[in-house]
C-alpha cells in the first residue's frame, strides 16, 4: 500500500511540448507569441467553418447527394445533416478553443509592463477582436450560446447555461469588435 501511493507525484506534470499561459505572458514578446497562439486556433477553421458551414449551405456551391453513402457535406449540403455530424462538433470546439485562447491572452496581457503602450493595446485588440469574430460565427451558425468570457476550467464551463444571441452581441461581439477598431491600426 505504501509503495502505491508514494509514486504519485510524478504522475502530475504538465505537458512540456506546449507552454503553459502561467509559464508565458512574463514579458511583451511573450505576449505578442501569445497573440499568434490565438490565431493559430483558426487553421482548421477554413474548411469547416467557410466550405461545409456556410459554402454548402448556400447556392454558391452546388453539392450532389451521393446515393446509399454519408458524406458530411453532402448531407450539410442539402439539409439532412444531423446533430451528430463531425463537422458541427469540430466547428464549435475550434471556435470555443479561440475564445479559450483569446480569454487568456485578455486575463494575462494588462498584468505585463509594455515600454510601447500601442503593442499592448494592437494585441490586446487582436484579441477582442478574434473572441468578438468567434462569437459572431457561433451566434451565426448555432444561435444561443454560452458566454464564456474568462478562462475557465471544464468543469466550471458545463455550468454555463447558453446566452441569447441579443445578450453575445450586447456583452461580447459589439464591444470586443469596437475596442478593436479603436486600438488596431489602419
Amino acid at each position: 500500500m505504501i509503495s502505491l501511493n508514494s509514486c504519485s507525484d510524478y504522475l502530475d506534470v504538465s505537458p512540456n511540448d506546449q507552454p503553459q499561459a502561467e509559464n508565458i505572458y512574463k514579458s511583451p514578446k511573450q505576449a505578442e507569441q501569445g497573440i499568434l497562439g490565438v490565431y493559430s486556433g483558426l487553421r482548421q477553421l477554413s474548411n469547416e467553418l467557410y466550405l461545409y458551414m456556410s459554402e454548402c449551405r448556400s447556392d454558391n456551391a452546388w453539392v450532389e447527394p451521393i446515393p446509399d453513402a454519408f458524406r458530411e457535406y453532402a448531407e450539410i449540403g442539402t439539409f439532412r445533416a444531423t446533430y451528430d455530424v463531425k463537422v458541427f462538433n469540430d466547428t464549435w470546439n475550434r471556435l470555443y478553443k479561440v475564445i479559450y485562447d483569446a480569454n487568456v491572452a485578455l486575463e494575462k496581457i494588462p498584468n505585463i509592463e509594455f515600454t510601447n503602450e500601442t503593442l499592448k493595446n494592437q494585441l490586446l485588440g487582436e484579441a477582442y477582436f478574434l473572441r468578438g469574430w468567434s462569437y459572431f460565427e457561433l451566434v451565426r451558425l448555432f444561435g444561443n450560446v454560452p458566454l464564456i468570457d474568462k478562462p475557465m476550467s471544464p468543469a466550471e464551463v458545463n455550468t454555463v447555461k447558453q446566452s441569447s444571441a441579443q445578450e453575445i452581441y450586447d456583452k461580447i461581439i459589439l464591444p470586443d469588435l469596437k475596442y478593436a477598431e479603436d486600438n488596431l491600426p489602419v
